[in-house]
Parts: C-alpha cells; structure tokens; sequence
C-alpha cells in the first residue's frame, strides 16, 4: 500500500457555477486521514459547495475516513451544497454500503456523471462559513500482549511422543509408508549427519538441502511430514512466510533453530512463527523427540487430516511498512480460502480496520509496540485475532453502542463530541459474522462463515 497524494480540478459551467473535483491516489488510514481531512477542509473553507471526491485511486479507506464523509456531507448540506463520490472501486465501496453511506451520498459513475449531477442541481448561492473542522477521535487503549508460553517441562511429552510416533511409524511401515523429513541447513556438517543417523531409518525418508530456494522448489517431491529449518540460510523468513500461506503447505509442522544466545521474540521486525524452536547450544535428544512429536501432527499421520485447520500466526512492530507487510499477508489468506469475493472484501475491511485500530488506539503508533495476528482457517469458518500491547479498554459498551445505533447516527454523535471515528467497531460488526473482545480489550477475534461447496446433483436419465 502506499501513502496518500490529491489532484484538484475545476469544472466551470457556461451558465454560471462550478464544481471541484478532487481526485485521491493512495489510500486512507491512521498515517493519511489528517492529510485527507485537511485537504477537505481546506476546500470547504475556501467556499467550496460543490464537491466531487474521484475514488478510483484509493485502495482502502477506515473508519474515520468514512466517519469523516459523513461529516463532510452534513457540513456542505447546512449550506445548500452537496458531496458526490466518483469511480468508487468495489472493494471500497462495499465497505462504505455496508455502513449505510451510499444512503446518505450519491455514489457516481464517473466525473461526466458528476457534471450532469451539479450541472441539474447548481445554483449560485452567496458564500456561506465553512464547515468546522473534524478534530481526531480519542482514542481507546489496550492491554500487553501475553509472553508466549515457556518451554519448561516438556522433555516428557516429547518423549511419550517420540515413543508413541516409533510403534507408529512401525505400524506404518509394514504399510510402505514412510514418514519424510526435510532439513534446510546451509551445509552437511555433523549436526546433519547425527540428524540422518538417528532420523534416517527405515521409517523415514530423510532430505538435506542447503538453500531454501531448492527446498521450495521441490518441497512437492519430498512431500516432508515437518521441516527443520535452520534460521542463519539466506531466506529463511521467507521460505516460511510461502509454505505457511500456501494450503497445500501450510500445515506441515515446521521447528526453527536459532544461533546461539539469540532471542527471536527481542529482535521481531516482522516475523511469521515457525510451530517450535530451539536455540543452540541444546541437548539432541530434544531435538529428536521435537521432531518426531511434529512428526504425530502432520496431515499423513493425524486421522481426518481433510478438517484439519490451517494456521497462520506472525508478529510485527508497529511501523507503516510492517503493517503493509502484514496486511499484504492476511489479504493472501482471506481471498484464497474460499469465500464470496464479497464476503472476501468485507473481511479484509475488517482486518485492516483491526490492524489499524491496534496501532494508532492501542500501540498508540510507538514502533516499539508490536501487533501479534493469528489466523485459524477451519473448513467452515475463518477466525483472526489480532493483539496490541495497549492498556485495554471497556470493549462491551462500545461494542453494544455499536450494536444499538445505525453507522451514520453513531459518526453524527461523535462529531457532535468533537471527535472523529467512533465507526470501527461498527464497520467490523457489519463485515463479519462474530466479533469478540478478549481480555482487557487488548485482543479482537472476528469470524466469518465458509460456506460449503456447491455439489452439483448427479445427472438423470
């Protein structure tokens, strides 16, 4: 996604009067609304009554972008004008139905159609004040994110694992099958050759390759049931960040290992997390048990492995070119797990509004602060949560305020508070079929339907 840029055009009329046509390029989040607004404002104060805003370069718009139209709109009719929005793409303007603005604005074709619009409605009108400016909303605060859980104590369950996976592997073996390990390192040493001793048996098929473009490219023909990818080879995020978004991967268990001393949650940019890790110097013996007990958890090995449910979990700071990564990352997974392209559209809105809620409300834009997501695709549903190091809020009375009144009566009476916003909760209430607040509000779960697939009736005779 890229930052927001504006284009003025003025349309004059033979008969007297003029339109203003303002054209968007870009997009319009937390790091843009104070440029959209007062580029707006500016125009209004000006003396502006006739407004055309060209949406056909805009990408995405929030809630406080929305809130803000409707401002916008209420402010020019006090002065007998009128706000039209043009070439408004689907994947916006859905989100701006969904919350009743098309009611309130009419939505145009394209700048011919908005000509013909003022050029019905136009009359000169003596210049009247311009509409006040929409200060920004205050903004809610969240909780800290829960530290991921220690590894303490589980050399045992490994172990149990590892002995359960043997009588397995066993049983399945005089069945021909064969479990399959790939371990990406950058080269054979002795670390690989004790791995293919000790994993290397019968049972197993065992593949060392030293680059993670090779692994990538035959990643089909190993058909590994987990992966052991070591952090230093070239690519390794990205090699994961393709395996884990792409379904016929994504739920192949993959364990990490880290260099010496190294912290991988102290030093995350922006990191999707592997199933495990260790962190050298460790005992072998762990690694082998880890390894086998993800082994147990692959789809060849687990009974129903078809309803199995795919998971995507990564971390970022807060920084505009992390939160594009990420956003670029959950679009990805939303439009290929198949959904309506409506529904597809609907739900992205709400996760960028999600996303962008947690940085500016809950991290309060501190790029220290980091934003943790998880999506869990089941056959039936797709669930995304998204955490923020924020203080928390009292997430139940805007979540039932945003339940009791419609979109344009809630930014109404937020602008009468002098504020701007107050539609995200709203906006992601109407995009998907389940939202929750966990916690102290720190945390947001929303939901949304997968409907089953068409089977077409058997043909009759």
């Amino acid at each position: 996604m890229r930052g927001l840029t504006k284009h003025l055009k003025r349309v004059k009329f033979s008969e007297g009067g003029e339109f203003i046509v303002l054209a968007l390029n870009g997009y319009v989040n937390v790091s843009t609304i104070e440029v959209f607004q007062k580029s707006v404002q500016a125009l209004l104060d000006k003396g502006v009554r006739s407004l055309a805003i060209d949406f056909y370069e805009v990408d995405y718009i929030n809630s406080s972008g929305i809130g803000f139209l409707v401002s916008v709109a209420d402010a020019l009719k006090k002065v007998n004008g009128n706000l039209v929005l043009t070439r408004v793409h689907r994947s916006v303007g859905l989100t701006m139905h969904n919350l009743g603005l098309t009611t309130l604005i009419p939505f145009l074709r394209d700048a011919a159609a908005a000509q013909q619009y003022f050029r019905r409605l136009l009359v000169k009108k003596p210049a009247a004040a311009g509409a006040p400016a929409a200060p920004g909303a205050a903004a809610p605060a969240s909780a800290p994110a829960a530290a991921p859980a220690k590894k303490g104590g589980r050399s045992v369950l490994l172990e149990k694992s590892s002995r359960a996976l043997a009588d397995m592997l066993a049983r399945r073996n005089k069945e021909g099958v064969k479990a399959s390990v790939l371990v990406v390192v950058p080269e054979r040493n002795v670390f690989t050759d004790i791995l293919r001793l000790r994993l290397g048996k019968e049972t197993t098929n065992f593949h060392i390759v030293p680059d993670c473009l090779e692994a990538y490219k035959n990643f089909s023909t190993f058909r590994p049931d987990v992966v052991l990818l070591e952090d230093s080879v070239p690519g390794s995020e990205e090699f994961l960040a393709k395996i884990r978004t792409e379904k016929d991967k994504s739920l192949i268990p993959v364990i990490k290992v880290y260099p010496q001393a190294a912290d991988p949650r102290a030093r995350i940019e922006f990191k999707i997390w592997e199933n495990d890790y260790l962190v050298e110097p460790f005992e072998m013996k762990e690694l082998f048990a880890m390894i086998e007990a993800e082994i147990m958890k692959s789809p060849r090995f687990r009974a129903q492995a078809g309803a199995l449910p795919q998971q995507l979990h990564f971390t970022f700071r807060s920084s505009e070119d992390n939160t594009n990564k990420a956003l670029n990352l959950g679009k990805s997974v939303i439009f290929h797990v198949g959904l309506a392209e409506n529904t597809a559209i609907s739900l992205f809105a709400a996760f960028q509004e999600a996303v962008d809620n947690a940085l500016r409300h809950g991290n309060r834009y501190n790029q220290k602060k980091r934003v943790d997501v998880v999506f869990l695709i089941q056959p039936d549903t797709i669930a995304v949560t998204v955490e923020d190091e924020g203080t928390g809020f009292e997430a139940g009375k805007f979540v039932q305020m945003a339940r009791e009144q419609d979109a344009i009566t809630r930014a109404r009476k937020t602008r009468a508070e002098g504020k701007l916003g107050g539609l995200g909760i709203k906006l992601m209430l109407e995009c998907t079929d389940k939202l929750e607040y966990l916690g102290k509000g720190n945390k947001l779960r929303i939901e949304k339907r997968i409907p089953a697939p068409v089977v077409a009736a058997p043909a009759t005779a």
